[in-house]
């Protein structure tokens, strides 16, 4: 396999680039090499497919939200339910104010549909199953013609990466401190990303709600 785009091109199939890739001014005036280097086509072929058969019978617009939970939930990092409400009118704006499919990708699907339940601009939301395995969801994100990532490596490069140009939204995180600041600055240097400013919470502030959203939906 030749990569062309590379300076001198190179025959190994595994290869190794080093820097810092949480801060863009290290690469973002070469992103084709660095795409060429993490995203893997036949991967992404793959999850193409799955992603076809899993929204077979779904209508409207699509956005992929990434729900980053995990040990964030213990960490003062999850996202608040607003964030992902603007950040869907955004998406809405954009397509007619049309009721939305949302793709859910969690690192713990169920509690993130139980957080989602909330999210009155999805008309549907769709589970990403666990055993599709962390590369599909990765591409399956990458793929989606909208989507809404989270404080998050892996929703940022699979949107940062997604070789298609979506319509990204991205949260502006806005802290007190400016060493607590600092971490957050990667979300807000990919030029023509849609900044929602916003800022982190604890979990338990608005699962409740979201719990009592659920229950609502099931009745239904």
């Amino acid at each position: 396999m030749v990569n062309t785009t590379l300076p001198d091109g190179t025959l190994c199939e595994i290869w190794e680039l080093d820097g810092f890739f949480q801060d863009q001014w290290f690469f973002m005036e070469h992103m084709d090499v660095v795409r060429e280097a993490f995203w893997h086509q036949p991967t992404a072929d793959q999850a193409a497919e799955n992603l076809k058969w899993l929204m077979y019978n779904e209508r409207g617009p699509y956005v992929g939200i990434h729900i980053r939970l995990g040990d964030y939930k213990y960490t003062n990092r999850n996202m608040p339910i607003t964030y992902y409400k603007d950040a869907l009118d955004a998406v809405k704006a954009r397509n007619q104010n049309s009721s939305l499919t949302c793709l859910i990708l969690s690192d713990d699907i169920p509690e993130a549909m139980e957080v989602t339940a909330a999210l009155e601009q999805c008309g549907r939301r769709v589970p990403v199953p666990p055993d599709l395995g962390e590369a599909n969801s990765f591409y399956m994100l990458g793929l989606m013609p909208n989507i809404i990532i989270a404080d998050s490596s892996f929703s940022f490069w699979a949107a940062r990466l997604a070789p298609h140009e979506p319509f990204v939204v991205a949260p502006g995180i806005s802290k007190e401190r400016s060493e607590a600041q600092s971490a957050y600055e990667y979300l807000l240097h990919t030029p023509g990303w849609h900044v929602v400013n916003t800022t982190t919470d604890m979990l338990d502030k608005y699962k409740t709600n979201a719990t009592v959203m659920l229950e609502m939906e099931q009745r239904a």
